[in-house]
């Protein structure tokens, strides 16, 4: 929950999601994944899956309306994640990578996007050619 001036609350409005394919042509080049609502956002969950023949890293970055670009964690996806029969997708959430988010009442971590926010993500490193990472993320704008 968020706070308007004169601490009246606003509770998260709409639910809502952002989904990205980060391919070998585009591999470090920032893609959106999510912009922030008309009045921020709550982001609780990301994931991701590939098609990638070897181990790659995945960055979750903040760019703010200034524009700044901040790193916020990487993620180390195993090949065939999420396509791979006995490969789990990687979740990109995980406290072992993004170690100090909040967690919510149900212990799940989460974090806020500010008015025109954007959540980005790139690849550390060139993809291998003609294959891809899928990322989603789930959230709530206020």
């Amino acid at each position: 929950m968020a706070y308007l001036p004169g601490n009246m609350p606003v509770f998260m409005r709409q639910p809502n999601a952002g989904s990205v394919a980060v391919t070998a042509a585009e591999t470090t080049t920032l893609q959106t994944l999510y912009t922030a609502g008309p009045n921020g956002s709550k982001i609780f969950g990301i994931w991701c899956s590939s098609i990638d023949t070897a181990n790659k890293d995945l960055v979750i970055n903040r760019v703010t309306v200034t524009p700044t670009t901040y790193i916020m964690w990487t993620v180390p996806i195993p090949l065939g994640s999420g396509t791979t029969d006995g490969v789990a997708m990687a979740n990109c959430m995980s406290p072992t990578y993004a170690a100090g988010l909040p967690v919510d009442n149900d212990g799940n971590p989460f974090f806020y996007l500010a008015i025109g926010d954007t959540l980005q993500v790139n690849a550390l490193a060139t993809l291998t050619a003609g294959k891809s990472f899928n990322v989603t993320c789930i959230a709530a704008d206020f």
